[in-house]
């Protein structure tokens, strides 16, 4: 008979590893969360703003988008936490602010209720959600802890390795042996998972990992006192200038932040990372230019630059489909991590919290099954977001070699496939969420992981509407979204 699973262990107390003692507590288990990072929590959301100090999750200080899939879930799951997001500024962003000023017909439609976005800093969303679950009675979260090393023995049943807790190094440098039911891996991308597992005698999980092609740079910046948003601010605030795309994120307490992101091989736009290079470029896009006008608003922190951005995913299942280990599961960004600039990494995060909870409360502690279960609702409900996540960004890279190789070539009249749904996806899909309510609509769904990354072309109306518009991209006058490359550079020196 399989053993009731009642204390389990949380390795990482960022986001993921908070949404997994959050959801795992609410089925009546004991959870003990160690977190890396050590130091008290901060007393207010201004605190953990300026010294909070996370060199774990070096991410909480850039731009984050909290989609409607995880808006969603935070008020219908976990309400008392939505609240309190809510008391510390974050607020809701309906369909209703987001539609952009050039469609005419923006009546509400069924549906429209659920695109609701959260507009909160993520240093604030981790703060309160950190608060919130150390107030749990079922959860103890101790910081200062360092996962070193696995415990674990043979299980007779299976002839695999079951784990049975971990080994952790305090701050003082002391160790301790730490046992439970269940452990759960939450320590992020750079996650010590393969040398603990192999510690315990355990295979390393197969792992896929692919750049996504791109360097990624935030700043944020606070409205000044009285200050509101441009008058022409309505809308979802994304450019794409070919060699530079650009995202405004709205956050709490008054502040934004703004992601520019260029090809990781296009060295000139490492200089990005300058503040005042940064703002010229941002001055550059008339789209953002109005949100940093003097006197509206001001930068409130330096340029933070992440070169090394992939898509990963770990699998636990064996090529005969059996789990490597018994015992250990992983989630959030350990198991599976995507383009930040598509906004789903927390999203993801309580997503998969939710299908471990469900699949350690259907396990009647029987582990492989728990195992299982876990692995193929993973794979049903976030697989399709990683491949699409994949795919699009190896369209992109590829398109964009093959541009840059005609331009050193003479002209082929053969098409290009990547080219082609680049071109598609931008003179068609990104002018009709321009112009016409039913695309836009239907853009956003799949935005905010509310419709699967394939609904849009698997509906023939809607490719129809699009198509359309991409059959007469020569003839309207082309988008001026900003200056082209040459222009920008010039004006990044001009900045210096």
């Amino acid at each position: 008979m399989a053993k009731k699973i009642e204390d389990i262990i949380v390795i990482g107390g960022s986001a993921s590893g908070l949404a997994a003692a959050l959801a795992l507590s609410n089925q009546g288990y004991r959870v003990r969360v160690f977190e890396k990072d050590g130091g008290p929590l901060p007393t207010t959301r201004v605190e953990a703003f300026e010294d909070w100090d996370r060199k774990g999750a070096p991410q909480v200080r850039t731009s984050h988008g909290f989609i409607a899939r995880l808006r969603n879930l935070l008020k219908n799951e976990f309400p008392g936490l939505y609240q309190e997001l809510l008391d510390e500024g974050a607020y809701d962003t309906s369909m209703a602010d987001l539609w952009p000023p050039t469609i005419e017909d923006t009546s509400p439609q069924p549906g429209d209720e659920e695109v609701c976005m959260l507009a909160c800093r993520r240093i604030t969303f981790d703060w309160v959600l950190r608060r919130h679950v150390e107030r749990n009675p079922l959860v103890t979260v101790e910081a200062g802890c360092a996962c070193v090393g696995l415990l674990a023995e043979d299980d007779a049943a299976t002839g695999l390795k079951r784990v049975t807790g971990v080994r952790i190094r305090r701050e003082d440098g002391s160790e301790e042996e730490h046992r439970a039911d269940l452990v759960v891996d939450a320590s992020g991308r750079r996650t010590g998972l393969d040398e603990w597992l192999e510690g315990a005698g355990a295979p390393r999980p197969r792992q896929e990992s692919e750049h996504c092609g791109y360097f990624i740079c935030s700043r944020f910046y606070k409205m000044r006192p009285g200050m509101e948003e441009p008058p022409d601010a309505r809308g979802f605030n994304a450019v794409d200038l070919g060699y530079m795309a650009a995202l405004l994120v709205r956050g709490d307490s008054g502040i934004f932040s703004i992601m520019l992101a260029t090809p990781r091989d296009d060295a000139e736009f490492k200089q990005l990372v300058k503040p005042e290079r940064f703002d010229a470029a941002v001055k550059a896009i008339p789209l953002f230019a109005p949100w940093i006008e003097e006197g509206r608003a001001d930068p409130i922190t330096d340029v933070r630059g992440f070169g090394q951005v992939m898509n990963t995913r770990r699998y636990f299942l064996d090529e005969r489909g059996e789990p490597i280990v018994l015992g250990f599961v992983a989630v959030g960004d350990t198991a599976m991590h995507t383009n930040p600039a598509y906004g789903r990494g927390v999203t993801q995060s309580f997503l998969y919290a939710q299908l471990l909870a469900q699949a350690v409360a259907g396990s009647g502690g029987d582990l492989r099954e728990l195992s299982l279960n876990l692995e193929r609702r993973v794979e049903e409900e976030l697989g399709p977001w990683y491949q699409h996540a994949l795919k699009t960004d190896r369209q992109t890279r590829a398109a964009r070699e093959r541009q840059a190789k005609r331009k050193a070539e003479p002209q082929s009249t053969q098409v290009d496939p990547d080219e082609f749904m680049r071109s598609v996806m931008s003179e068609g899909v990104g002018v009709a969420m321009r112009t016409d309510p039913v695309v836009f609509r239907a853009g956003m769904r799949v935005y905010n992981m509310l419709a699967l990354p394939k609904t849009m072309q698997g509906d023939p109306e809607l490719m129809k509407r699009v198509m359309k518009v991409w059959q007469e991209r020569e003839n309207r006058a082309p988008q001026v979204n900003g200056p082209e490359r040459d222009q920008m550079l010039e004006i990044l020196r001009r900045a210096a």
